[in-house]
């Protein structure tokens, strides 16, 4: 296990002792999420999925309509027309608007859209020409479970697609991912 996949657990568990009470009026949330991403449409025919990692910051000022602010870093295997896998580095920053509907108790249901900018990192092996960044979108939905006051568990789907490299083939892929979120 990495120091980082480390670092991550101990985070998770040690914060799951903190009660954060809500503010009045409007809410935030802080959330930590990190699973598969997996590569569809024609992406998937050069890459092999990997995993993803991501932080957020919601503000819902209005009742159920709000916007994320989100950083995920995804790491996919390339393995077209080669016989060795060469890592494949994608950074996105989104800023999305969020539908959110919030139940009585416990559960919290959402849904995003919106722009997103994302930057390859790659070797040379990838022939994707020096075009490595792109404003694409982003779409998708979750929820939350909050047994506690102050936090919950989160679990979301995020499909991705932005023209990457010399936009052969158009980069698309999906999130799934579970993580933490905390409310203020």
């Amino acid at each position: 296990m990495t120091r980082t996949n480390l670092f991550i657990l101990f985070i998770l568990l040690t914060s799951m002792f903190v009660t954060i009470a809500p503010a009045q009026g409007y809410d935030w949330y802080l959330g930590f999420e990190t699973g598969p991403c997996v590569p569809v449409e024609e992406f998937d025919e050069y890459l092999d999925d990997e995993m993803t990692y991501g932080v957020s910051v919601d503000y819902i000022p209005r009742e159920h309509l709000g916007v994320r602010i989100a950083y995920n870093h995804h790491e996919f295997q390339y393995d077209h027309h080669s016989d060795v896998a060469s890592p494949l580095e994608i950074d996105s920053i989104g800023v999305w608007a969020v539908i959110d509907y919030t139940m009585p108790r416990y559960f919290r249901f959402y849904g995003l859209v919106g722009p997103t900018y994302f930057y390859t990192r790659h070797d040379d092996y990838i022939p994707w020409g020096d075009d490595s960044k792109d404003i694409g979108w982003s779409g998708g939905g979750g929820f939350e479970f909050s047994p506690y006051v102050g936090w919950g568990f989160r679990f979301q789907a995020l499909y991705n697609s932005g023209e990457l490299g010399d936009g052969d083939p158009r980069a698309s892929w999906v999130n799934t991912t579970f993580g933490m979120s905390f409310k203020f």
